[in-house]
């Protein structure tokens, strides 16, 4: 880069000395030629400033395709941001954080889950509760996860939860598919 702002300089030097130059033998034929070699030299720096644009544009192009291309969330953060929501009966959470291909399968999850969280039983047993799950494990392989959560349900009890996951449109969600209740 500095190579090319070196002979940029060398080059507007040169040029300048040619107008001072060419300005002091004051003929009509010089004039044309000073007013001609002033629009070419416009017509270079608006080069130089389209480049830079240009690089610019294609750096901020860059950063945006190499951020687009990560995930939002690693999968051990999906699967404890849905097994809590699971635990605290947030439905949209669970929605955003599981993939079920199957069409009937995930109308008839869904179904449940929202019986489930209605009823009075289910109310009664996260009542007061905060779930509390952290990673023990997580191994990626390509496009697939498997995270081992541990950590205390609604009644008490100590859970070891192995989920595994898929990346769908480049987020993490859980495989609703496989099982998401290994113990």
């Amino acid at each position: 880069m500095s190579e090319i702002i070196s002979s940029l300089l060398e080059y507007f030097t040169e040029s300048a000395e040619y107008l001072r130059a060419l300005a002091q033998r004051k003929k009509k034929e010089n004039i044309i030629e000073i007013v001609a070699f002033i629009f070419y030299l416009r017509a270079v720096n608006n080069i130089v400033e389209m480049r830079k644009i240009i690089s610019i544009a294609a750096g901020a192009l860059l950063f945006t395709f190499i951020s687009c291309n990560q995930p939002t969330k690693s999968p051990g953060e999906v699967a404890v941001e849905l097994y809590s929501a699971l635990t605290s009966g947030n439905v949209d959470a669970v929605r955003n954080n599981i993939h079920i291909a199957d069409s009937i399968q995930r109308k008839a999850f869904f179904a449940y889950l929202d019986i489930a969280v209605a009823s009075e039983q289910y109310q009664e047993n996260v009542k007061d509760f905060n779930a509390s799950y952290t990673v023990a494990e997580e191994s990626v392989n390509g496009n697939n996860a498997e995270v081992t959560l541990v950590g205390m349900g609604p009644l008490n009890q100590k859970l070891r939860i192995t989920v595994k996951l898929l990346k769908i449109d480049r987020e993490w969600k859980v495989d609703g598919d496989h099982g998401i209740w290994h113990r």
